[in-house]
């Protein structure tokens, strides 16, 4: 086993860039201040869209002797860069600084691990707790998994749009991955309503378009047309819904519970797949992006990432784990055992 020099072990940075950045270069690791923070999040956007990582890779110092890196886990939610933080890490070359890292994986990142694979059963993993739908999405909202999304959302949001766009247009799409492709279609054409404009003063207006294009009927209650921007998406929801559904046989453009299949997920989760584009100042876009091409390009991103994350490390004497996962998680049927392989030490394929 190689020897190191010196160990540096950080853990729970929850989305928050900055303290990660400031932490490395607190211990030598990284060339950084607090000023710098705008040009390191355009280094990030630059490696996760363009691939190209030269900027955040010469911000690392090299070390003399090796150098152990332990990250324990929860790098993402709560903040709004958990994901800037993973891209930042998988596209550091670290054996070329002679830094030799180990990821672990915390409970957030098991939970957005559960989420983005399968949004529509991610709820899954709390069956076995006794708490219902309610309470599962509230729950996620304390944790602030939105904030993770929204980072995601940041870095990729032109490349799901783009698939999105090939998707709705072409009524079919096939998605590589690694060693495989999915396809995906629908049954019936969806361009008449992949772009929803709304006058902004006028929602009863726009209703009434939209159910001449879908044949759903308007709503007979006029404070769906008022002002109020969530009242205006839950009724666009509730329309999707019924109309995609009545083709597809489940909905891919809503989160919804399995025993009740009209009820949406609570929260700003439950439609943070509706995107909304001021046009001017008296209009504004809505396009809605199907789930699973959300899933898609997370799986293409950050799968590997996630696949090759450690669930505990023994080094020496001393075991690492993340304290929000007990090692009885490990081999709990219930729990984490369905998605690990104890055997090779990572998540299943």
């Amino acid at each position: 086993m190689k020897e190191f020099n010196k160990t540096l072990v950080f853990t729970d940075l929850h989305g928050d860039l900055n303290i990660m950045a400031k932490s490395f270069a607190n211990f030598g690791i990284m060339k950084y201040n607090a000023e710098e923070f705008d040009d390191l999040e355009t280094g990030i956007k630059k490696s996760a869209t363009e691939e190209n990582s030269e900027y955040i890779n010469s911000l690392i110092i090299k070390q003399n002797e090796p150098v152990r890196l332990m990250l324990l886990g929860d790098y993402v939610d709560r903040n709004n860069y958990g994901y800037h933080i993973i891209e930042f890490l998988k596209a550091i070359e670290w054996e070329n600084y002679n830094i030799h890292p180990i990821f672990l994986m915390g409970n957030h990142d098991l939970l957005n691990l559960f989420f983005f694979t399968n949004p529509y059963k991610f709820h899954v993993l709390y069956k076995h707790t006794g708490a219902n739908m309610k309470q599962i999405t509230e729950f996620l909202e304390s944790i602030q998994l939105i904030k993770s999304y929204n980072s995601f959302i940041e870095l990729h949001k032109e490349e799901i749009i783009k698939l999105q766009t090939q998707f709705f247009e072409n009524q079919e799409i096939e998605l590589p991955l690694s060693n495989y492709s999915i396809k995906l279609k629908y049954n019936r054409d969806y361009t008449n309503i992949s772009k929803l404009i709304c006058p902004l003063n006028n929602k009863k207006a726009f209703f009434e378009e939209f159910s001449k294009i879908t044949g759903i009927n308007p709503e007979n209650d006029d404070s769906y047309y008022g002002y109020s921007e969530s009242r205006f998406f839950s009724s666009l929801e509730s329309k999707i819904f019924n109309y995609t559904s009545k083709y597809e046989g489940r909905n891919y453009f809503l989160l919804a519970t399995p025993s009740n299949e009209c009820r949406a997920y609570y929260g700003n989760i439950g439609r943070a797949n509706f995107f909304k584009h001021q046009i001017d100042e008296n209009t504004f876009e809505v396009q809605f992006v199907d789930w699973r091409i959300i899933s898609y390009v997370w799986r293409k991103h950050y799968g590997d990432f996630f696949r090759n994350i450690k669930y505990w490390y023994l080094e020496n004497s001393i075991l690492y784990t993340h304290g929000g996962l007990s090692p009885q998680a490990m081999v709990d049927s219930f729990t984490f055992a369905p998605i690990y392989d104890v055997a090779k030490g990572k998540i299943k394929e």
